[in-house]
């Protein structure tokens, strides 16, 4: 196994777990009120672009053989482990998101958050996305518009990924406490970061 290989499933291993502390934190403590409902909801809309960029690139033959043309002939850097962490990232955010929507009803949790209106900034963002990818394939290249739109995807996770606490930490600083927050997935979270840049 190549060494960037075995980083990219070093990262996608570490990312994956990372999400677990916090799923087993909220069930001890019966409450997922120490989540920010935007945090939860701008991380999948990055996982979701994420998840249909790395399926355009891996298996779709035409963004692949634009990919080439444009990149002097080389093929897309991404692999099955990418395409597993996506997948595994985006189920888990949908069980928090569970957890935060249905607390009580299904997860028998005590939660005493009541609203779960999405801050106007995120409506904006997530509205953002979807605008600047239609003017992508209306207004874009013809020559290479999937491609486009693939990339574009991936770039809009990296957006989200650098965006997504700052709503998280406006919810705590709210909340006046960090109580809830696992210190685990904070570490897990870096070093599934430093993994992935030793990927590259």
């Amino acid at each position: 196994m190549q060494l960037t290989s075995a980083c990219g499933w070093i990262y996608a291993i570490v990312w994956g777990l990372s999400f677990y502390p916090t799923l087993y934190l909220n069930y001890k403590l019966r409450t997922s009120d120490s989540i920010s409902v935007d945090y939860i909801c701008l991380n999948i809309g990055g996982y979701l672009c994420y998840s249909v960029s790395l399926l355009l690139q891996l298996y779709n033959p035409n963004v692949v053989s634009q990919f080439m043309a444009k990149f002097d002939g080389r093929r897309p850097i991404l692999s099955k482990a990418d395409l597993f962490y996506a997948f595994h990232g985006l189920f888990i955010l949908f069980v928090l998101l569970s957890q935060i929507i249905f607390g009580k009803s299904i997860w028998g949790f005590h939660n005493e958050r009541k609203h779960f209106k999405l801050h106007r900034l995120t409506k904006l963002m997530l509205l953002g996305i979807v605008i600047f990818l239609a003017g992508n394939w209306f207004l874009g290249a013809e020559e290479f518009r999937v491609l486009t739109i693939a990339l574009n995807l991936a770039y809009f996770k990296i957006i989200m990924s650098l965006v997504k606490y700052v709503p998280q930490v406006i919810h705590n600083y709210r909340r006046k406490t960090m109580y809830g927050i696992s210190k685990l997935q904070i570490a897990l979270d870096a070093t599934g970061a430093l993994f992935c840049m030793l990927e590259l």
